[in-house]
């Protein structure tokens, strides 16, 4: 059966994505998703949502800038 749902596939989604959902998860705070964005792509979050992150990442620079987001988080939030 075919998936019925609407959404269009990522094809640049890794790994690296999951973690990030998992973290957030884990921290209890979907307010994360947006915080760990630049003002830019929280301003689109308000209309593409979860896209916003995708577009954010899909910069390989970006990915390296949210690792290291999330390094400082945990370092202040442990």
């Amino acid at each position: 059966m075919q998936d019925p749902r609407e959404a269009p596939i990522w094809r640049y989604y890794v790994v690296g994505d999951t973690a990030a959902f998992i973290l957030v998860d884990i921290a209890g705070d979907d307010d994360l998703l947006q915080q760990m964005l630049p003002p830019r792509y929280r301003d689109e979050w308000e209309s593409n949502g979860i896209y916003a992150y995708f577009n954010y990442v899909s910069e390989e620079e970006n990915r390296k800038e949210l690792q290291k987001w999330w390094q400082d988080w945990l370092r202040d939030n442990s």
